[in-house]
């Protein structure tokens, strides 16, 4: 079997992996919903059969809990994605520092796409997420093991593979493959276009530093400042959210290029690295203007 052969057929099976996990604790706990609510065997494997079944919110975040977890710990056991502490050991604070202010600066623009898109999140998914989110857990299960799982699956399996296969200036395919592969699990239309960029951003980081490390802290801290602005986790609701969000824009807005900086060690990206700079940040402030036209 040659090289293209073995690593297309692992990226396969991490894939089908991750898929399966997730459908058979779905599984396991809408049955165990249904039969603690007191339907009938049969009933239960008809919902099975038609796709109808449901389940509480409590038993929703135990789910998406149990999932990631087993997904995190199978990865882990059998080395689909390796963790080391070799990046770690180099004491890279000022990079990750850096790493959770552009991934607080990039929750604009991405809104602001995902606003413009034909299509929006449901109603119906917006209340359950909010739902989730008012359980104890439900941000453990949303903002912290999510993140975790989805790194070690499309960053540390398959774009460590991916970038295995392709060569060395060939690493934007690879990259760029893990990303489409981190969005079209997100299925959704208004998922996909915010999951897409930001999957290509996680990747490079990944091939930058050869750690998931950076991709995880910015994922978390991306969904943290979604949780608190949607749905005030850990904050009282605000009936104006422009001002935090003003603020956010004034307090990232060089953080784009001294992230892109020091990652790329002032090498030859020097000029995509300005491009990059200049069109986030003129994104971010006609956005502002938009908003608040005495900015």
């Amino acid at each position: 079997m040659n090289k293209i052969t073995h690593s297309t057929l692992d990226i396969i099976f991490y894939m089908i992996a991750f898929v399966v996990i997730q459908l058979l604790t779905n599984v396991i706990f809408g049955v165990v919903s249904l039969w603690h609510e007191g339907q009938t065997w049969a009933a239960i494997v008809q919902a099975l059969a038609h796709g109808t079944m449901t389940m509480p919110t409590k038993m929703l975040v135990a789910n998406m809990v149990a999932s990631s977890l087993l997904t995190i710990i199978l990865f882990k056991l059998y080395r689909w994605a390796p963790v080391s502490r070799v990046w770690l050991a180099s004491h890279p604070w000022t990079t990750l520092a850096w790493v959770g202010m552009l991934a607080v600066g990039t929750i604009l623009p991405s809104e602001w796409i995902i606003e413009h898109l034909p299509t929006s999140m449901p109603s119906a998914t917006e209340q359950l997420l909010q739902s989730i989110m008012k359980e104890p857990t439900g941000y453990l299960a949303v903002g912290i093991l999510g993140p975790v799982a989805e790194e070690m699956v499309f960053r540390g399996a398959v774009l460590r593979t991916l970038l295995n296969l392709f060569s060395q200036k060939s690493h934007w395919w690879a990259i760029l493959i893990s990303a489409v592969l981190l969005g079209a699990i997100h299925v959704k239309t208004a998922q996909f276009a915010h999951a897409l960029p930001i999957g290509l951003l996680l990747g490079w980081m990944y091939y930058r530093t050869g750690s998931i490390l950076p991709g995880l802290l910015f994922h978390w801290v991306n969904n943290f400042t979604w949780c608190v602005l949607s749905f005030a986790v850990f904050v009282p609701k605000v009936d104006n959210i422009r001002t935090t969000i003003i603020i956010s824009y004034k307090f990232n807005k060089h953080c784009y290029l001294l992230v892109f900086v020091i990652f790329e060690k002032h090498n030859q990206f020097t000029t995509i690295i300005e491009s990059s700079f200049h069109f986030l940040t003129t994104i971010e402030y006609r956005i502002i203007v938009h908003i608040n036209p005495t900015t």
